[in-house]
């Protein structure tokens, strides 16, 4: 009978860990999108952060932004907004690496930690995600949706805040010079 009940409780304990994880695991997530969520971009960029400045790896950042999304919600509808929204998440999961990190950091932004790829891997990786994107045909409508992308790698002892407002900084410069491209930082 020792045997039996070890047996169990080891079943249980077993089963508990596993709906733990999953518990973990959902908790991080963009429930709608299957991204990350901001919380976890904030442990993720730091976690990169740390890694780079500990192991001096390469790893880049893009901030992605759905172009005149606004237009888009209140022409098609909110639920035509959220198949958008998981498109391009479908998207950017098929061109980044299973170590980079896709985060839903607010509404229609998303962060792209793209780690150990130099900044010419990131910028050829986020335009194809882009060209992609573009490519996308969605059946209530015949526009085309874009997406603009700033793009920069981090900096040795940069903070994960400064990284950020570069990244930031790029991706208006993209919408700010016609939309539906990547700025890349060089600095």
């Amino acid at each position: 009978t020792a045997i039996n009940f070890s047996h169990n409780s080891f079943a249980v304990i077993s089963h508990q860990e596993k709906e733990n994880h999953q518990l973990h695991q959902k908790i991080r997530l963009d429930q709608m999108t299957g991204a990350y969520n901001h919380t976890t971009y904030t442990e993720e960029i730091a976690s990169a952060v740390e890694s780079h400045n500990a192991e001096k790896t390469v790893f880049c950042l893009a901030m992605v932004d759905l172009d005149n999304f606004k237009t888009v919600n209140d022409t098609y509808g909110h639920d035509r907004g959220d198949q958008v929204l998981i498109a391009l998440c479908d998207i950017l999961r098929k061109h980044i690496g299973t170590a980079d990190v896709l985060c839903r950091y607010g509404g229609e932004e998303f962060a792209v930690i793209l780690r150990e790829k130099s900044l010419a891997e990131a910028k050829r990786i986020m335009e194809a995600a882009r060209e992609d994107f573009y490519a996308q045909v969605y059946p209530f409508t015949e526009r085309h949706i874009t997406f603009s992308c700033g793009l920069c790698q981090h900096q040795p002892q940069e903070s994960p805040e400064a990284l950020f407002i570069r990244a930031d900084r790029l991706l208006y410069d993209a919408k700010g010079s016609g939309k539906n491209r990547v700025c890349i930082g060089t600095e």
